[in-house]
């Protein structure tokens, strides 16, 4: 799927640098501050703790409802961050985004005059890492970066630790995009890349993934796990093409690794390319980039092609080389249930149990092995074992 963010030109960067990276067209994004003055009214915080800044207007309930659904299309904007029924969104949950949106705003603002200050304390910065990551709410962490943005500079620690809090949270990809547009220069780095590639790959905005790559690579900020984030958005996004050219792209230049062929190797096999996935597999094992992981993604690319006997002989060869672990058995496991093989699946689910290497989703792989061949008994048996 491709990128459904409209996208503009770039303000100039505080370095005086264009930004290579076009941000989301204000259009699209989920409301602008302006209408906010007009919507909120005198509410000063809403159930869920999210805090309204401070306003001196106010209008009737039925006005600000009014003013929020005809805003942009919010159909898909749905899940967590609206309460309401699918495709209905809450007034609440409407005025809720709207405060969020101011709070984006100002931050970048900040983040436009941060040349002129001093950078954060360091005594200052891992407090704000952690309670980043301890934050309770979405608003609440976008309160503690717009206060850190006053105090001075950020770096790029607070910045990964910000984005990778949210990288699975579509719903909020509007806003980490735009503030990620405004990140001055300095404070990134490859693993701020990384976490918004993911971020944009989990939100299927492929565009936004693909600028991103493209300029950690200008800016010589690419690394392994900045092209294995790659070839994972592209290969969420059945862009197959562009995750084969990044993996080619990415031995080339020496970046690949065992995360990278395993990323590929998973993606060859989500869009049905066994024989890509196989050669990619053999070619790990030849320079030693085969690991549990490696193995792990190519039983279940196998499996999920039909090709159980691949699928055994590498879990076979897995143990054989001290490669077998938790994910191996577990992907085994679904395969040999996926295939018929309930013979398959239940010795290796007895092995990962003597061996104790069984968890609750080798339990949940073998309970569905175990349905998938009507063996219920035998599903009852684990589940009450589990």
């Amino acid at each position: 799927m491709t990128s459904s963010i409209s996208l503009s030109a770039a303000r100039p960067r505080n370095t005086g640098q264009e930004r290579p990276i076009k941000e989301p067209d204000s259009s699209k994004l989920p409301f602008s501050s302006s209408s906010l003055e007009e919507s909120r009214g005198s509410k000063s915080s809403f159930a869920d703790g999210t805090k309204v800044l401070p306003s001196s207007s106010s209008s009737s309930s039925s006005a600000r409802y009014s003013i929020l659904t005809q805003q942009n299309d919010t159909s898909r904007r749905t899940g967590d961050v609206f309460k309401g029924t699918k495709g209905s969104p809450t007034r609440e949950s409407l005025e809720r985004d709207l405060v969020n949106r101011e709070l984006v705003d100002k931050i970048c603002q900040e983040l436009e005059s941060q040349s002129s200050k001093e950078p954060l304390p360091r005594k200052d910065r891992f407090p704000l890492t952690t309670a980043i990551q301890e934050s309770s709410s979405f608003n609440d962490t976008l309160h503690l970066i717009l206060k850190a943005c006053k105090g001075g500079k950020l770096d790029s620690y607070i910045w990964q630790a910000f984005i990778n809090k949210y990288k699975k949270e579509r719903d909020l990809f509007e806003f980490i995009h735009s503030i990620f547009c405004r990140i001055p220069m300095q404070q990134y780095s490859p693993h701020v890349y990384t976490v918004f590639i993911t971020a944009a790959g989990n939100a299927e905005e492929f565009g936004a993934a693909k600028e991103a790559f493209e300029e950690a690579k200008r800016k010589q900020l690419a690394n392994a796990v900045t092209y294995g984030a790659f070839i994972t958005a592209t290969g969420n996004a059945s862009s197959f093409d562009a995750a084969k050219e990044a993996f080619k792209e990415a031995k080339v230049r020496g970046y690949a690794d065992m995360i990278t062929y395993g990323v590929f190797i998973t993606a060859a096999g989500n869009v049905g390319e066994f024989g890509t996935a196989q050669e990619a597999f053999e070619e790990a094992k030849a320079l030693g980039y085969a690991n549990a992981v490696t193995y792990g993604a190519f039983i279940t690319a196998a499996g999920n092609a039909g090709e159980f006997g691949a699928a055994r002989g590498a879990f076979e060869e897995a143990k054989a080389r001290g490669y077998a672990n938790e994910v191996t058995y577990n992907t085994f496991i679904a395969a040999a249930g996926n295939a018929g093989e309930f013979g398959a699946a239940q010795g290796a689910f007895e092995e990962a149990k003597r061996k104790q290497l069984a968890n609750a989703v080798t339990y949940g792989a073998f309970i569905t092995a175990v349905g998938n061949a009507s063996s219920f008994d035998a599903a009852k048996e684990a589940f009450r074992e589990a």
